[in-house]
């Protein structure tokens, strides 16, 4: 689905990507770890049209979207929640979800959405006319999530889905990313959080330094020793 070949990434004169490759299989969960200034959500953003690379191709089913901007790349389907969700306080819950969809001119699809949304996270269905500020932390993050699902993208993109949460909450949003691809949306994860993303994950990519240093299943990285002693502390 996603072939990211040779990216080299600046923010003007200083390189934080340097010649990043990987791919995305369909329905499969890759995981990104690494820690904090690794590179990781800079990749997100180069993948979202928020960045664009010096040099290097990224390819998404077989087109070419390095150079297209943010909201060109959104139509193809791809979908970013970004690191703490960014939702708009001062809107109800429905109002948040209702711009996940901006853009789409089918009405009919949209309330197609809702609906699904509301199954797999049926808390919001109860919470829809609240503001999104009287959340809480985990109600905010499956705002965030479902927000970014509303156009049922082919590839869902998650920066740190459990920053800030409770560990019981961490849990659960796992659970739900683990779901998620289950009914066949492709996942690319970027968290710290190693332990919980290499449980749920297929593949797995670590990130230093602005460079992959490893990649494999998540289950040869979570018997990695490398990556037990620095990422999981085994």
């Amino acid at each position: 689905m996603l072939s990211v070949n040779n990216i080299n990434v600046f923010y003007r004169k200083i390189q934080a990507l340097w010649a990043v490759s990987f791919d995305v299989m369909q329905r499969e969960i890759v995981v990104m770890l690494g820690s904090n200034g690794a590179g990781k959500s800079t990749t997100l953003n180069t993948l979202a049209g928020l960045l664009h690379p010096s040099s290097g191709s990224i390819r998404f089913l077989c087109q070419e979207i390095q150079e297209m901007p943010s909201f060109k790349i959104v139509s193809l389907s791809i979908s970013l929640v970004p690191e703490g969700g960014a939702f708009f306080s001062k809107m109800t819950v429905n109002e948040n979800l209702e711009l996940g969809a901006y853009g789409r001119k089918d009405r009919g699809k949209n309330i197609e959405s809702l609906k699904w949304i509301y199954e797999i996270f049926p808390v919001l269905k109860l919470k829809g006319k609240k503001l999104a500020s009287t959340l809480s932390g985990g109600e905010r993050q499956m705002l965030a999530i479902a927000r970014g699902l509303m156009r049922r993208p082919k590839l869902l993109m998650l920066d740190e889905p459990s920053y800030g949460l409770a560990p019981l909450m961490v849990s659960q949003t796992f659970k739900t990313v683990k779901q998620l691809r289950d009914l066949g949306t492709t996942i690319l994860v970027v968290e710290q959080n190693s332990k919980h993303a290499l449980a749920v994950g297929d593949r797995g990519y670590l990130l230093e330094n602005g460079k992959i240093v490893l990649g494999d299943t998540c289950e040869n990285l979570r018997q990695n020793e490398y990556v037990r002693k620095c990422y999981l502390g085994l």
